[in-house]
């Protein structure tokens, strides 16, 4: 097509027929990007390995060469699964596997006298009596081993205890205990322990023995524990979790 000059509108529209013709811009006023496009990865994998086998490369290779892939792959969502709680992840070694939980404050304990404080960790599986004394907190479950009466609503007793009621196996816990409470020093020890509301049954804190149970002798459970700054620490095991129809169900057997 050749320039012949003439009015604007008439020169314009002879620009856009040669631009058309040359393909600039296509039939609908368009402006066409040269651009090779994206080709998806799989296809050009199915295109090579065609090339390879022989008969038919020539047809196959020009139709998958034509097909171009302009998807945008999105990113995957974030999962929403939640993060695991301890009592999801598997046991070490066949046994409970154990956490650091804060309990309470040496504060909040100190402000109880010699009363003690009932903690709960449902999620864990435990309820807990924590007491303070001779400077330092002891942990032990609520439940006494009797009949499941709240032991943190039982008095503290200190009772004489004599070495020979003690097993060789808790002399390194007796040696730590009189030097963190100088009351259990000598052959005759004073211990702290925990009167049981209901029978009356005296648990060693540190040890959880039971002295002056009359025939009942079944020790109470009892965790690490220590303070950091001003709060208090302890170690225990993962457990099933408890809802509060189990605390009720205990303290309906208590009861009896």
């Amino acid at each position: 097509m050749e320039w012949t000059g003439g009015s604007p509108k008439k020169r314009k529209d002879e620009a856009t027929g040669l631009a058309v013709a040359a393909g600039v811009i296509d039939q609908v006023g368009l402006v066409t990007l040269h651009k090779k496009p994206r080709v998806n990865e799989a296809q050009v994998t199915t295109r090579k390995k065609v090339e390879e086998e022989g008969d038919g490369t020539e047809s196959v290779t020009t139709a998958l060469s034509m097909q171009a892939s302009t998807r945008i792959d999105a990113p995957s969502p974030p999962s929403l699964q939640r993060p695991p709680r301890p009592e999801d992840e598997a046991n070490d070694g066949g046994g409970a596997r154990e956490v650091v939980e804060e309990l309470t404050t040496v504060a909040e304990l100190v402000k109880k006298g010699g009363s003690g404080m009932l903690v709960r960790r449902p999620a864990l599986g435990h309820r807990l009596a924590v007491f303070w004394r001779c400077d330092r907190p002891y942990v032990l479950n609520d439940a006494c081993p009797h009949r499941g009466a709240p032991l943190s609503e039982g008095d503290i007793e200190d009772l004489v205890v004599d070495d020979e009621d003690e097993d060789e196996e808790d002399e390194d816990e007796d040696e730590e205990e009189a030097r963190a409470c100088p009351a259990r020093r000598g052959v005759e020890k004073v211990v702290p322990h925990v009167v049981c509301p209901l029978h009356y049954y005296k648990y060693d804190l540190a040890s959880g023995r039971c002295h002056e149970g009359g025939d009942w002798s079944e020790s109470l459970k009892v965790y690490e524990a220590w303070v950091e700054g001003d709060r208090v620490m302890a170690k225990l095991p993962c457990l099933p979790p408890i809802s509060d129809d189990d605390n009720d169900d205990e303290n309906d057997d208590a009861e009896r």
